[in-house]
């Protein structure tokens, strides 16, 4: 046995097939199934909820039909909105 004093470590799974840094910088992204993403409306959603959640961000969404709006904001911004 060999112990290292370092080692870079790859990234587990498979990366997004998203943008998460685009889509989560807090403009309004109005996202298409089958032109954005491929799965349900609602599964796109919740995966970008978890995407926000990651980066430590909360998430404005909208379903309407086929389409999906979303619009990351901070923990303190969500403070000035009330």
């Amino acid at each position: 046995m060999q112990v290292l004093k370092e080692y870079t470590f790859l990234g587990r799974g498979k990366r997004s097939a998203y943008d998460w840094a685009t889509l989560l910088d807090g403009r309004i992204h109005e996202l298409t199934k089958g032109e954005d993403f491929a799965c349900t409306a609602a599964s796109f959603r919740n995966s970008a909820r978890a995407a926000a959640l990651k980066q430590d961000q909360r998430l404005r969404t909208a379903v309407v039909g086929d389409k999906v709006v979303i619009q990351s904001y901070t923990a303190a911004e969500a403070v000035t909105d009330e």
